[in-house]
């Protein structure tokens, strides 16, 4: 077993979120926090990746809790740009269990699925990279692929961290899917196109059993989406 200290990420590898969560768990304060605290431990962290950036942003959408936002640009050295906006850059806060706990899912899932891009990327040696979003183009983004790859491997953990070995079992019910997690829940308000479902189904399928074999994702699925 590699002890957390001991991992190191290059860029040609794909986060695995479960590391940054235990990671988070083990040095994020609890109750009373700040954006000083948060920004003192994730730039700890970031000396275990390679390529990756962190930025702190007002806003005042994140009453009490963080947001967080990330994009992969293969023009930027540090291609993985990380966004976390709060209330209140330089005051203490309370912050809920329940919104401490979606900050570390959230941080640790952008990660993971910003360095599937890269990693996408790197294998395919693509010219260019569409790493921009709109209103109206969002269901050309969400069909995208890569996208849906991506998004299949946040799903997958998210549903794996609720609900463990029985989310396999799960996996026929869209209600149970909708309610459990909020990227899925937008794929079924965004495609009537059944085909688009089933393709993310199937992939969040395949992200599962690689997640219960110790896996990030199921990597086959990386080079040929």
């Amino acid at each position: 077993m590699t002890y957390l200290k001991e991992e190191l990420f290059t860029e040609n590898d794909i986060i695995d979120p479960n590391w940054i969560i235990r990671y988070l768990y083990s040095h994020l304060n609890h109750g009373t926090i700040s954006v000083n605290n948060v920004k003192k431990v994730t730039d700890k962290m970031l000396k275990h990746f390679n390529g990756v950036s962190v930025k702190y942003k007002h806003s005042k959408d994140a009453e009490g809790c963080f947001i967080v936002a990330g994009v992969y640009d293969t023009e930027i050295k540090k291609s993985i740009q990380v966004e976390i906006f709060a209330s209140s850059l330089d005051k203490n806060f309370i912050i809920e269990p329940k919104y401490y706990r979606q900050f570390i899912f959230d941080l640790a899932d952008t990660l993971c699925h910003e360095s599937i891009h890269r990693y996408q990327h790197k294998v395919r040696e693509f010219d260019d990279y569409f790493s921009g979003f709109s209103t109206e183009n969002s269901k050309l983004y969400y069909s995208d692929p890569d996208e849906l790859f991506a998004y299949s491997v946040n799903i997958a953990h998210s549903l794996y961290r609720l609900h463990g070995k029985e989310t396999i079992e799960m996996l026929s019910s869209y209600g149970f899917l909708t309610n459990s997690d909020v990227y899925f829940n937008d794929y079924v308000n965004l495609f009537e196109n059944q085909k688009i479902l089933k393709k993310l189904l199937k992939m969040i399928y395949l992200n599962i059993l690689a997640i219960q074999n110790g896996d990030v994702c199921h990597r086959e699925r990386l080079t040929n989406v």
